[in-house]
């Protein structure tokens, strides 16, 4: 019988330990023509759920690695 998405993933996640995260970016205009746009954003590890805003993408890796860091 051919496996289902659902026993591969099982099968997954009980050899491997698995961090999922979920990033989500948004551009802010601001309202002076003299002001550039910015990136703003969040990240969510999961199934943690608590969301870190940043405001440079630079920042993504660095909190990525901390989390890891911080779950050993």
């Amino acid at each position: 019988m051919a496996k289902t998405p659902s026993d591969i993933s099982d099968e997954i996640t009980s050899d491997v330990n698995i961090v999922s995260f979920v990033v989500r970016v948004w551009r802010e205009d601001l309202s002076s023509e003299e002001d550039k746009e910015i990136w703003r954003g969040h990240i969510t590890p999961i199934p943690d759920g608590t969301r870190h805003y940043f405001t440079s993408f630079d920042d993504i890796p660095e909190f990525m690695l901390d989390y890891l860091k911080s779950i050993k």
